[in-house]
């Protein structure tokens, strides 16, 4: 409606210029109780320009009053039925605000055919009922005589005169639904703040909190506060979402210090409680010198205090929120973790989130590979899905890029045998994320190959990444062990292209992208006697140029996954490195050479090293050191699949090892330490 009476007025204007006119306008601005103050509008002034001021930011001390407006208006043998400013004030993103209007009254002749009309004694306050946030004020004016057909406008050209300002407090009871910005952002006493599930509040500056702020979260969603600082002596709360019996969950709290008897008595009947025993909780961190979760008793852990950044499990009757209360962290935590007395689950540490905030998963791995064990350089996060064989998503640089850890969350890590403390930095937060680890997708930095063990309704996976700057080496952070180096009786697993680390069950290992020899992995299976297994290349396509080949030392067979599973069966059960592995190469690599190359592999025991392959009589193996000089050199009499080398006479070292059958020669490396 407004845009049609500013065209309206534009054409009015046209063909009375020589009736009437507006030649001098004011509106009175009273500031923080300075006064009512003259903001010119139209005309030559002296005074501060009231179009394009920004007049700053106002919290609950603040004041900022409409106290009226001025107008100075000509006529020619006409007189002047009434004069009138119209004003709105909404957010500057907005522009759907209706106007409002006041009256002047005429004030009397200014000489000639001058006169001026005037109101100051308006009294309206501007901030009345604002949220936080960035705000405009839009004013025109408007004045008409008994002989003009329609009035005249004061309307800054047609485009209006707006002036800015921004309010920091809430000042009355608020629900945030959205992701909302600000600089600085004040709660006043006796007002309560919620952030539902799928909000955030992200403050550049500080926060004060006087009244109440709550955040709540869902089973897929969860609200976020990041601040740069905080003030005031008002209450958080954050309403964890916590999983079922059926399920369970590893948590922590976004906010700290209330103790466990605060605790229960805040969320009366959400902790699961054992049967046969009312004082017992599912609730309770890990110890790792046990390896078993602790359970809160009331009777005898009813003063322990929720510490920042410690892991908790957690279960609740039907799937419901917990309350937690208490302090809000607005600066960098650190979390103590060690290795425990257990033997396998001694290194292990349930730790948590402890921010209101998500964080930057891949970051937060990064900062703290110096106190992660090198094998296991990773986040271990508790999916409650067993359908893949493992009720764990691991977490590592390889898969972590766009994934966050959620406010509240917790998981494992595995401390290096120095312990240390975890660092969990402010400058990762973000107020963006979504589900906690639970079904979580990945997006994978590198080229992923997915190897898939199957038999009947099992299933379970190995997964190798292809990164530029990865190694056949240990690679931290990229090459990463199971959660407590355990396989189940059906499962499938590799070990270190580079053979070191052999009691390590890799889940997740990285070779380089950029390779140009074969590389061998060794695939570790174990599963039972049984007929109608399968391994599979589950995302052949990802891999473009790389060949994936299955080489089986029971059967003989090499197959290339890439273009299928490869199926077979089992007549002893499988629980050693020694039937499968894998063998890498580049497309355009398959030439002869690189083909009998692919049918080598290098394996150590403590006396001696092993060629194993297909190797023919007559075939010639030379062994030399790391300076070009031979060591050993072999004749092959008859068809073999073993080839012993002696480590009699070997120092520590690298040892390259050639095998020359007829015109097909192949390079090997190995190591002895």
């Amino acid at each position: 409606m407004k845009k049609i009476l500013l065209i309206f007025f534009c054409f009015l204007c046209l063909i009375s210029t020589q009736a009437q006119g507006i030649f001098e306008s004011y509106v009175i601005i009273d500031v923080n109780g300075a006064g009512g103050y003259y903001y010119n509008l139209a005309g030559d002034s002296t005074n501060d320009d009231f179009n394009t001021r920004n007049f700053g930011n106002f919290s609950t001390s603040n004041t900022l009053y409409l106290k009226g407006f001025e107008h100075k208006v000509w006529e020619d043998n006409c007189g002047y039925e009434y004069s009138r400013l119209y004003y709105k004030v909404e957010q500057t993103s907005q522009n759907s605000a209706p106007f409002l209007e006041i009256s002047a009254t005429y004030s009397g002749p200014l000489g000639g055919n001058d006169h001026k009309w005037d109101n100051t004694n308006e009294n309206i306050n501007l901030l009345d009922g604002l949220s936080p946030g960035d705000y405009k004020i839009t004013l025109y004016g408007q004045a008409d005589t008994h002989c003009q057909q329609g009035p005249i406008y004061d309307s800054n050209n047609s485009a209006n005169y707006t002036a800015y300002f921004s309010v920091s407090n809430y000042t009355t009871n608020t629900t945030i639904s959205s992701q909302q910005s600000f600089t600085n952002i004040e709660i006043d006493a006796n007002v309560t703040v919620t952030i539902d599930a799928s909000g955030s509040l992200d403050i550049s500056d500080t926060l004060t909190n006087n009244g109440t702020l709550i955040l709540q979260s869902a089973a897929s969603s969860s609200a976020a506060l990041k601040v740069n600082s905080k003030a005031g002596s008002g209450t958080y709360i954050y309403q964890k979402y916590v999983a079922s019996t059926g399920t369970n969950d590893l948590i922590s709290a976004p906010f700290t210090g209330q103790t466990f008897s605060n605790l229960l008595g805040n969320n009366s009947s959400t902790l699961y409680t054992n049967p046969s025993d009312a004082t017992e909780y599912l609730f309770g961190s890990f110890n790792n010198d046990t390896g078993n979760y602790l359970i809160y008793d009331s009777d005898l852990n009813g003063a322990y205090q929720m510490s920042s950044g410690t892991g908790y499990r957690a279960a609740t009757a039907s799937g419901e929120t917990l309350s937690f209360s208490g302090v809000f962290h607005a600066s960098n935590q650190t979390k103590a973790i060690n290795v425990g007395t257990h033997p396998t689950y001694g290194k292990w540490n349930l730790v948590g989130n402890p921010f209101p905030s998500y964080l930057n998963l891949s970051d937060f791995i990064s900062d703290n590979t110096s106190v992660l064990e090198s094998t296991n350089t990773a986040v271990y996060a508790y999916d409650g899905d067993n359908s893949d064989g493992s009720v764990w998503t691991i977490y590592s640089l390889n898969n972590s890029n766009d994934v966050t850890i959620a406010p509240g969350q917790g998981f494992f890590v595995a401390s290096s045998a120095a312990g240390g403390n975890l660092q969990f930095n402010t400058n990762r937060q973000i107020v963006t994320g979504g589900d906690d680890f639970i079904q979580r997708g990945t997006n994978p930095t590198n080229p992923k190959a997915k190897i898939k063990l199957e038999h009947l309704d099992q299933s379970f996976h190995t997964d190798l990444y292809f990164n530029p700057n990865a190694t056949l080496a240990l690679d931290a952070g990229y090459d990463v062990g199971h959660f407590g180096n355990l396989v189940p009786e059906f499962g499938i697993y590799t070990q270190l292209a580079s053979t070191d680390y052999q009691d390590i069950k890799f889940a997740a290992q990285a070779i380089s992208s950029d390779f140009t020899d074969s590389v061998i992995i060794p695939l570790v299976i174990q599963a039972s006697v049984g007929s109608g297994y399968t391994i599979a290349l589950d995302n052949a396509s990802n891999l473009e140029s790389i060949d994936m080949y299955i080489k089986d030392y029971e059967t003989g067979a090499l197959h290339l996954l890439n273009n299928g599973p490869y199926a077979f069966d089992i007549s002893s059960t499988l629980v050693e490195a020694s039937r499968f592995e894998l063998r890498i190469s580049k497309s355009a690599l398959s030439n002869r050479d690189h083909k009998y190359k692919e049918n080598i592999r290098v394996t150590h025991s403590n006396d001696a090293v092993f060629l194993l392959g297909d190797f023919k009589s007559n075939d010639q193996i030379q062994v030399y050191d790391v300076v070009g000089r031979l060591t050993q050199s072999i004749s092959v009499g008859d068809l073999k699949k073993k080839i012993e080398i002696s480590k009699t006479g070997l120092t520590k070292g690298i040892y390259v090892v050639t095998v020359q059958s007829g015109v097909t020669k192949a390079s090997i490396k190995f190591m002895i330490k």
